[in-house]
């Protein structure tokens, strides 16, 4: 997967992401029916298993969203490691966004080489937190839908829009595998898109390494909550593509994304 590889000029939010550590004696007595990607799992399988339903009855999810999520992310190695983008672990964390993620236990930031060096039951701490924290900071309600809960890993950004919303150009070329999966070849909008993942969220057939592109590969994955609360959509639209590989990207701005972003910077 390939992340936002850096945020340039923002002003930090001063307040991080505690990461909360759930106790054994919480999720132990959860009951795991059978589940899919259970074969993928080598490591601590059942109290894996245990782990991860508690933690999505939390959430308002079903975990079933969550496992096809973490097969596409690492398929479940807690030692995955982007060389590209540094990002690390079940969920691909980058290192940007670990930086605002503390240990309760020592205060500190989290850092690439402390992922590592979690099991993978304990990075599901860090995979809880980080989905309350971005939760919250959308303002969603429960029942969460599998498109936000989809937005939410791959491409924040697209919860704000409107259903007729269209994925710019670059993105659809970039995502061949995803895009031709869609009811319609006619649209490829926001609508396209949740019922899209609606079909394969709520299915529990594995996808195989095959489909690992079904998801997408958004430049949008795993961003920096706190970016939400000062960056306004458009703003952090322009910042997405000009960071993005596609080096035409921003050329997709529209004009009156144009006249807006002129507007702010008069007013600033």
């Amino acid at each position: 997967m390939n992340h936002i590889q850096k945020f340039q000029d923002f002003k930090r939010l001063s307040e991080s992401i505690r990461v909360q550590k759930m106790e054994p004696d919480s999720y132990m007595e959860q009951t795991v029916v059978a589940l899919p990607y259970s074969e993928h799992i080598k490591e601590n399988r059942q109290e894996f298993l245990k782990k991860l339903v508690t933690i999505s009855k939390d959430l308002g999810i079903d975990p079933v969203w969550l496992l096809h999520t973490i097969f596409h992310e690492s398929d479940f190695d807690p030692k995955k490691t982007d060389k590209s983008t540094g990002a690390v672990g079940l969920l691909s964390f980058y290192p940007e966004v670990l930086k605002n993620m503390v240990n309760p236990e020592t205060g500190k930031n989290y850092t690439p080489q402390d992922v590592l060096q979690l099991s993978n039951i304990d990075q599901l701490d860090l995979v809880c937190s980080y989905y309350k924290t971005w939760i919250e900071r959308m303002k969603l309600q429960r029942p969460i839908t599998a498109g936000d809960f989809a937005a939410l890993t791959l491409y924040p950004e697209i919860i704000k829009k409107d259903w007729e919303w269209n994925f710019p150009r670059f993105m659809i070329e970039k995502n061949p595998d995803l895009f031709k999966g869609f009811a319609s070849n006619l649209s490829k909008n926001k609508k396209d898109y949740y019922d899209y993942i609606d079909q394969i969220f709520k299915s529990e057939n594995e996808m195989t390494d095959s489909q690992k592109g079904s998801l997408g590969n958004f430049t949008g994955a795993l961003a920096e909550p706190g970016i939400y609360g000062i960056k306004k959509p458009l703003e952090y639209i322009q910042d997405l593509i000009i960071n993005s590989e596609n080096p035409a990207a921003p050329s997709e701005i529209q004009p009156q994304d144009e006249e807006e972003t002129q507007k702010s910077k008069q007013k600033g």
